[in-house]
């Protein structure tokens, strides 16, 4: 069994050619191969004698080559025709500009025919079917046949040949998932996933494969987003805030609100709070539908962040936003000694010794505008690019505040929170 970190051109028959195309395909390793996964299959599962068949039928049909023979069309066009017969009756095979596949058909040798039924001369005929040796063991024809991203030069059938060679192995590929995991959330192991989602059996044997694979992505990223938690913690220190220290003018802030928070506000806020004291740099997502208070979470947290001396960036996606929030923000600190500024494309901030600044993507490029900060708030933020946001990665706090895309629900329970 080949490994799966293996370059791709130890798999047999995959030359330097056969490499470069396959590069355009992202194909570089064994397991980018097999990680290649179909997106659709053709069902040539249904088999039909000759005298059956009906045109538009999607058949298979066990057959002898009685003859084949390339000709010249009037207009020079290259077309290879072909009769096959069963005990029920014959039929005409026809290929288009493909006179080789003559010298890989013998005359006389038992085949299996996949593929469409048409008219030719008014009897049925296949146009361009998948032939193959009748074996036991096809992979182009009498099956679930999968069809998978191409590119020029590598078809389907090539594609299908080289991961039956790979995954065709005398020794299966070990599994890497916990047992407990596989056991627990009722998974395929690994080698059987591999060869249901190429080869499967049945529809049934795809749907359980991919549902493996789709487990084992998610698994995979969440691995990953744990070794950077990890990494964050062990190399950034993040603002030095007590949430203690000044906990009485915070509660009187809230309390002076014109409203009272509920019941996903108080918790979203209690653990937003806490997450800021941490030595190490926190990362929240706020989520909630339209209406459900997302924003006096972030400017309950601006106060906190203020009362330690460090200064908050909110960033929103559209200037008409930025000036709504500028507002919003404005009127909660508006008889306190706290600066509110607003910095787009057409509004530069009039006081540089400003507490908080509402921008849009014109704080990105706003040099030393990030001095001071201890907390960076993010509007939408899955309408920022991964370099956008890159630019403020740095040991601070930050919240990302998303819309729910499902439907409204009750205010009170409409606001998730999550690391």
């Amino acid at each position: 069994m080949l490994s799966l970190e293996r370059p791709v051109t130890a798999v047999p028959k995959i030359g330097p050619k056969f490499k470069i195309l396959l590069e355009r395909l992202g194909i570089y390793t064994v397991e980018d191969l097999v990680y290649h996964f179909p997106f659709r299959y053709e069902d040539y599962s249904k088999s039909k004698p000759i005298a059956d068949l009906e045109e538009g039928d999607t058949v298979t049909v066990d057959v002898i080559l009685d003859e084949v023979n390339n000709f010249f069309t009037r207009n020079g066009k290259r077309l290879t025709k072909a009769k096959i017969s069963d005990e029920t009756g014959a039929m005409t095979v026809i290929w288009f500009n493909q006179h080789y596949i003559r010298d890989s058909l013998k005359p006389g040798r038992k085949y299996k025919v996949s593929g469409k039924v048409n008219i030719f001369d008014r009897k049925p005929a296949f146009f361009g079917p998948e032939f193959e040796p009748a074996t036991s063991n096809t992979i182009n024809t009498g099956r679930l046949v999968p069809v998978y991203p191409e590119t020029s030069g590598i078809s389907s059938k090539w594609i299908r040949s080289r991961i039956n060679d790979v995954t065709n192995g005398n020794s299966p590929y070990g599994e890497f998932l916990p047992d407990n995991i596989i056991k627990n959330h009722h998974l395929l192991d690994f080698h059987k996933a591999l060869s249901d989602i190429h080869f499967p059996e049945s529809e049934n044997d795809v749907r359980i494969a991919r549902e493996r694979f789709e487990f084992e992505e998610m698994f995979m990223e969440l691995l990953k987003v744990e070794k950077r938690k990890q990494e964050w913690n062990r190399k950034l220190r993040g603002p030095d805030m007590s949430y203690e220290k000044h906990s009485v003018e915070v509660n009187n802030f809230v309390s002076g609100l014109p409203f009272m928070l509920t019941a996903s506000q108080e918790s979203a806020v209690a653990e937003i709070l806490k997450d800021m004291e941490h030595e190490h740099p926190s990362n929240r997502l706020l989520e909630g539908d339209v209406g459900t208070g997302k924003t006096i979470v972030a400017v309950i947290s601006a106060y906190l962040t203020y009362l330690n001396g460090y200064r908050t960036i909110y960033m929103a996606p559209t200037e008409i936003l930025a000036n709504q929030h500028y507002a919003t923000f404005g009127s909660f600190f508006e008889n306190r000694d706290i600066v509110v500024e607003l910095i787009t494309g057409a509004n530069k901030p009039k006081n540089k010794n400003w507490n908080v600044l509402i921008g849009t993507h014109a704080l990105l490029f706003s040099p030393g505008e990030s001095e001071g900060v201890g907390l960076v708030v993010i509007d939408e933020q899955h309408r920022f690019g991964v370099e956008q946001r890159a630019k403020l990665l740095q040991p601070l706090h930050l919240i990302k505040i998303k819309r729910s895309q499902q439907a409204s629900f009750p205010k009170d329970n409409g606001m998730q929170h999550t690391n």
